[in-house]
């Protein structure tokens, strides 16, 4: 019995000495080899913003705010701005807030997604009816309005869940085209 216990300690340490760097150096054969430097895939290049939030830095920012603006009144919702251009000259610095008024100045259109699965949120936004809808998508309409002054247009459409649309609105020139969702 101490014969096959010291047989299979000693194949243990055979395999786990041919998978390290030690046992490589010490000479065992391992199963798989180390790839070379050459042959190590390249990493790839992440954006340095939330893609969730925004189809830029920018936009990213501006989502987290809006979504901000809106947790402050207890109501949780997911936002997600795209800019036009969706490509801007500079970039977003965190450490240097003024840059985002640099990029911010270049969008000339938003669309802004809000989206969420909280009853309390959805019952809250309809408490008023569709009044109530309109005076929240304009004052989200002017955080966006206040964080890019060039925009000439805002599309904003609210989803209650994934895939159920309720409403679609344009913000323009201080007024407010609003639009009911598809009949449920």
């Amino acid at each position: 019995m101490k014969t096959q216990a010291g047989g299979f300690a000693a194949a243990l340490a055979a395999v786990i000495l041919s998978s390290c760097s030690l046992g490589q150096a010490l000479g065992a054969q391992s199963a798989s080899p180390t790839p070379q430097p050459s042959q190590a895939a390249s990493p790839m290049a992440l954006p340095d913003y939330n893609a969730r939030y925004g189809n830029n830095r920018v936009g990213a920012e501006a989502a987290v705010r809006v979504g901000r603006a809106l947790y402050a009144q207890q109501q949780y919702w997911e936002a997600y701005v795209k800019t036009d251009p969706p490509v801007l000259s500079s970039t977003f610095d965190p450490v240097r807030p003024e840059s985002f008024d640099v990029g911010a100045k270049e969008v000339q259109r938003i669309d802004l997604i809000l989206a969420t699965e909280s009853g309390p949120s959805i019952r809250m936004y309809a408490l008023g009816g569709v009044e109530h809808e309109k005076r929240v998508l304009v004052d989200v309409a002017r955080v966006l309005q206040a964080l890019f002054p060039s925009a000439s247009t805002i599309n904003l459409s609210v989803f209650y869940g994934e895939a159920n649309l309720h409403a679609t609105a344009t913000y323009q020139g201080g007024g407010l085209d609003y639009h009911a969702g598809p009949a449920r």
